[in-house]
């Protein structure tokens, strides 16, 4: 039998450890979502990259920005995903987190977003996975937007529209008087 080093186990252990924890998400309206984030964003995911931020391994990922339904206008703006993979140390490191939001190179998306204290130039997706919206394109031109429902759902979550729906109702709800 091969000797291995007490720090691969720790390391492999400490992996196994981060993904096998669960994750609950409690269920966020689309409207909640509207009013909790400070941006939303229409963009492509441009690339990707993992940092340590402190003790904190996250996922950079640059997002070319098309449009900006709520917040500030930005060309590019920075997303902090939680988990990644390290494979620049002498013991490569990989962390995961179930029921975290991923995106993938290329990828075309909506996004709700907040801003962060461990990157103050960057930002989090609201409500963890459910704050990411997939757009895809039909043979006619036209974008549509979904998002994966999570859990039971009647707010309609899940459902495919196109874009131009999803912008009007988004539009709708700003504009109503905040409680």
């Amino acid at each position: 039998m091969k000797f291995v080093p007490r720090a691969l186990v720790g390391a492999l252990l400490l992996a196994f450890a981060a993904s096998a924890s669960a994750t609950t998400l409690k269920p966020v309206t689309e409207a909640a979502l509207t009013d909790e984030a400070e941006a939303i964003v229409v963009g492509t995911v441009a690339a990707s990259r993992a940092e340590w931020i402190g003790n904190t391994l996250v996922t950079s990922v640059t997002i070319n920005v098309d449009e900006t339904l709520k917040g500030e206008n930005a060309a590019r703006i920075e997303v902090l995903l939680p988990g990644g993979i390290d494979t620049r140390r002498a013991v490569p490191v990989a962390v995961r987190y179930p029921g975290a939001p991923t995106l993938v190179q290329g990828e075309n998306v909506v996004l709700f977003l907040n801003s962060t204290a461990l990157k103050p130039e960057a930002h989090v997706i609201t409500g963890f996975s459910q704050g990411k919206y997939t757009l895809s394109g039909s043979a006619d031109g036209s974008k549509s937007v979904q998002r994966a429902a999570t859990g039971d759902r009647s707010d309609g979550v899940g459902d495919r529209r196109t874009l131009e729906a999803f912008r009007l109702q988004l539009q709708d709800h700003l504009a109503k008087p905040t409680r």
